[in-house]
């Protein structure tokens, strides 16, 4: 008994010993509080992120990509080396962020449902879920980017991520909801690029289409998948993706405000639903000055009291002049109004600035004149944007189209068949879809002969490398060396010609003298 009465003591004082420690650990000698120095005052670990902001890590994870906060890398590890390890400063800056409070009240609001669920109260939970609380996500796009360049600087990313999801089918992982607003997204951007003809260079390849475009003097480049089916992966982390699409959805929303209101557009634009229907991609969208489409909308108007007086018959034949204008222009829609229908309307765009370098100017108005139809096998919706976005006209195989193949206004058909259609105009061109790319990135309109169908096109080179990066095709340089020529054979010839001037006025001279 004695034995067991020592062993329990003994346990009971080595509890006693770990637990001062443990008190003391981070402690001086006197008892005062040690500061940490060095990387463990600087860093801190996720775990220990999370336990301090009291979130899940799918809610740490999500706050994190919507804050713009990221892992960093510490000199010394003080925790291991296969640790995450965050500033301080960070993890106590997102100790304040509102979006803290929304997601406990979202995750209170889940154990309610799911109490429901679980009580088969099928009434209770469907009331309970239309009312989930949400939550917004502006106060973060104005913290983030606080003036507009600096959020056309970040565009990039974001544009490529809502032309993924705009091209991918709703799923499972995906909402139907998502991938309509990523489409709308898309849409009213390649809008706005179409309007100001801010295109610059194309390139096709094997992940889709490159697409660079230079708004307010920032280069954009973003890429659109083909488009194919795609099924969905579980290779891939949709939730990080989806978190990251939620913060470049607000930030699309605000720039695409911004550039359609400086334009003096209404945003969002309104879509033709018949048009749109039919599979028309942009010239679905009626893009309307704001004069027009704050006429048509009527404000709220407080109730008048009964002693105010009536209106006068000069006040409401004003009024009725200005309903049946309204009227009118709902009824009717102009050709003016739609992107479809070529160049921007000189009400609606702004005038476009002619301190452009000659190349740019050239580039808008290349396609001014021609009038494109497609076949239904080619992609419209990428030949739409570079026609119009150059100052052409396009139409294809469809109900939406302006016009159809017979139209005599063509100039030229585009085919991706081996052959080309029979019973054509002896003066429209046959060309493949690669001379329209072909064209906008040598700023000119390319010999056809070489892009007729059944015909192998020659190499399409992409216009973002210039040979700096140690290759330069063999297409590239004879194209190089074929302008030196030509410009060697200027420079010769207008030499001869000064020669020859110089000739003749000695002669004319000596038959004086």
């Amino acid at each position: 008994m004695a034995k067991a009465g020592e062993a329990a003591k003994a346990r009971a004082d080595r509890k006693a010993h770990i637990k001062q420690k443990k008190k003391f650990k981070n402690r001086n000698a006197i008892g005062k509080a040690r500061k940490n120095v060095g990387s463990a005052a600087k860093y801190i670990t996720r775990t220990q992120a999370v336990k301090k902001l009291q979130v899940t890590l799918k809610d740490f994870r999500r706050l994190c990509i919507l804050k713009g906060i990221y892992p960093r890398e510490p000199k010394k590890k003080f925790k291991g080396g296969n640790t995450t390890y965050y500033f301080a400063k960070d993890v106590a800056f997102l100790a304040h962020e509102p979006l803290l409070d929304k997601f406990r009240e979202q995750k209170a609001f889940l154990k309610k449902i799911r109490r429901a669920v679980g009580r088969h109260d099928k009434k209770i939970a469907m009331r309970l879920d239309a009312r989930r609380p949400e939550y917004r996500l502006d106060h973060l796009i104005r913290e983030r980017y606080p003036t507009f360049l600096d959020a056309l600087h970040e565009l990039d990313d974001a544009l490529c991520l809502v032309h993924l999801f705009a091209s991918i089918a709703p799923s499972q992982y995906v909402e139907a909801s998502r991938v309509h607003n990523c489409n709308r997204l898309a849409r009213e951007f390649q809008a706005y690029v179409t309007q100001t003809r801010s295109l610059r260079k194309v390139f096709v390849s094997i992940k889709g289409f490159y697409y660079q475009a230079e708004i307010s003097g920032v280069t954009l480049t973003w890429i659109v998948p083909h488009a194919f089916a795609q099924q969905p992966s579980m290779q891939v982390d949709y939730r990080v993706m989806l978190s990251f699409l939620e913060l470049y959805e607000a930030l699309m929303t605000f720039v695409n405000f911004k550039l359609y209101h400086s334009l003096g557009l209404a945003y969002p634009p309104q879509i033709d639903a018949q048009r749109d229907d039919s599979g028309a991609f942009l010239s679905a969208m009626l893009l309307r000055s704001k004069a027009i489409d704050s006429g048509s909308v009527a404000a709220p108007v407080a109730a008048a009291p009964s002693s105010a007086k009536a209106p006068t018959q000069s006040q409401l034949q004003a009024l009725k002049r200005k309903l049946e204008q309204v009227e009118r222009d709902a009824a009717v829609e102009k050709p003016s109004d739609q992107v479809g229908g070529g160049a921007p309307d000189d009400d609606l765009a702004p005038m476009l600035d002619d301190s452009v370098p000659d190349e740019i100017a050239t580039l808008r108005t290349l396609f001014k004149g021609c009038v494109f139809f497609c076949g239904r096998e080619s992609p419209i919706a990428s030949l739409e944007l570079l026609v119009l976005a150059c100052g052409g006209k396009l139409g294809w195989e469809g109900e939406a189209s302006a016009f159809d193949a017979a139209s005599a206004s063509i100039t030229h058909q585009v085919v991706d068949r081996p052959c080309a259609p029979s019973g054509l105009p002896p003066t429209r061109e046959v060309v493949q879809p690669q001379w329209v790319y072909d064209c906008v990135n040598a700023r000119s309109l390319l010999p056809t002969h070489a892009y007729r169908p059944g015909k192998l096109c020659p190499p399409h080179l992409s216009p973002f490398l210039d040979g700096s990066e140690g290759y330069t095709p063999k297409e590239r340089l004879q194209a190089a060396i074929g302008e030196m020529a030509t410009r060697d054979g200027e420079i010769d010839g207008e030499i001869d010609a000064e020669i020859d001037r110089e000739i003749d006025g000695d002669d004319d001279e000596g038959e004086e003298e």
